[in-house]
């Protein structure tokens, strides 16, 4: 009967418009269905779910190992999402407990209510033995968030008033990675720097929620890398696309090739060919884009010579340079936050990266942005560069010079 009044191409459309992301994959992945039974029915089940406002989908398999529970407020109005992210944790604790077993994150997603969209957390969990060596991780990561900086309210937290129209074919990767696995040396509100810049795309500048990833700490593994980087940007970008990246954390060197890298939050700066990600390697992804414009922001540095940049045990710091023969191509400019030889600092007293500060100080206060929402990338790198130069030599006593390499220089 039912099949006669939606068809379940439609249905499953309008499921996956009211999802999460890993609920998608399990409806697109399995026609609805995770582990057997009848595609129509489950997918009016998570559908009724996802319409019932206070509601949770219980615990669903992603795969062998890996389960999914989510939970949505019944509330409206503006806030956040601790309600059901709550939930979602104690409702994984329970399962796992029923097995003698302890909750391990896979992945966290949480969305803050606002005009008539309820708050919603997605958890992805594993449960691990109570005993076992697994459980390792799942004490580490808890370890590197009570090491983290807690963030300081700054004057680019609170987003400028001005909304510009969305653009569908606009899409980022922001990348923020403040703590790492090896206990590599904190790279000071990162994570809050990635989070402010990921709402001042989606809040500003118009990008679709939908069509902006942010990864922090744990979340931004080598294996995430790769599969946004090589994976979640060809399948997404289009011609006439625009692309927006940005990363802050640590780099560092590769002394035998001279390649500078990003290192992951499982990177490890002694075997960084096998665990780092190069720029070399992300310039030349990002190059086969169809796009029509890439922007890349990097908040990082790469000598080993300090501030957001590490070194391999015994090495010693070199200078390395972010340029690359590809970035040539008439599509790709980039900014980073220092030169070669020069380290980049945080902004202690406003909770940021020195040069992520002032980056979105300019996008709230000067006029770098056009009508259409995209930015005036060379208007925008000449009100920051004098300014992260300035407070670099007052503050620290250091030089840090940003650059910009490519089309709009």
């Amino acid at each position: 009967m039912i099949n006669n009044i939606i068809t379940q191409e439609k249905l499953k459309k309008w499921t996956l418009d009211l999802i999460g992301e890993g609920y998608k994959k399990v409806l697109l992945g399995g026609g609805c269905v995770p582990s057997g039974g009848e595609p129509m029915k489950t997918c009016l089940v998570i559908l009724m779910l996802a319409l019932t406002g206070c509601s949770s989908t219980g615990v669903v398999p992603m795969d062998k190992n890996t389960y999914m529970v989510a939970k949505r407020s019944a509330q409206l109005g503006f806030g956040p999402a601790d309600g059901p992210k709550a939930d979602v944790y104690r409702e994984a604790k329970e399962f796992c407990a029923k097995q003698n077993k302890e909750v391990e994150t896979v992945a966290l997603n949480m969305t803050d209510s606002g005009f008539a969209r309820p708050a919603r957390a997605e958890l992805q969990f594993r449960c691990i033995d109570a005993n076992g060596p697994d459980l390792k991780g799942a004490k580490l990561i808890k370890d590197v968030e009570s090491r983290m900086k807690p963030a300081r309210k700054s004057d680019v937290d609170d987003l400028p008033s001005e909304k510009y129209k969305s653009h569908q074919k606009a899409y980022a990767l922001v990348i923020g990675i403040e703590q790492y696995r090896q206990k590599l040396p904190s790279a000071d509100f990162a994570a809050h720097d990635a989070k402010i810049m990921s709402e001042y795309l989606t809040k500003v500048l118009g990008y679709p929620e939908e069509n902006v990833i942010t990864l922090t700490n744990e979340q931004a593994s080598i294996g995430d890398f790769i599969k946004y980087f090589e994976k979640w940007l060809p399948n997404h970008v289009e011609k006439d696309s625009t692309v927006f990246v940005y990363y802050s954390g640590h780099g560092t060197p590769n002394p035998n090739t001279m390649d500078a890298y990003i290192v992951p939050y499982d990177g490890d700066p002694t075997f960084i060919e096998q665990t780092g990600y190069s720029l070399t390697r992300m310039y030349n992804t990002l190059a086969k884009l169809p796009a029509k414009e890439i922007v890349v922001v990097l908040d990082s540095c790469f000598s080993g010579a300090g501030g957001r940049s590490v070194l391999a045990k015994g090495a010693r710091p070199i200078v390395i340079s972010v340029e690359n023969p590809v970035l040539l191509s008439q599509k790709i400019v980039v900014i980073a936050a220092s030169s070669g030889d020069q380290i980049s600092s945080t902004y202690e007293e406003k909770g940021h990266g020195l040069f992520t500060y002032f980056i979105l100080k300019g996008l709230k206060n000067e006029d770098v942005i056009k009508p259409d929402g995209s930015i005036m990338i060379g208007e925008l790198f000449g009100y920051v560069k004098p300014q992260v130069e300035r407070l670099a030599r007052r503050i620290y006593n250091n030089e840090q010079s940003p650059q910009i390499i490519g089309q709009k220089h």
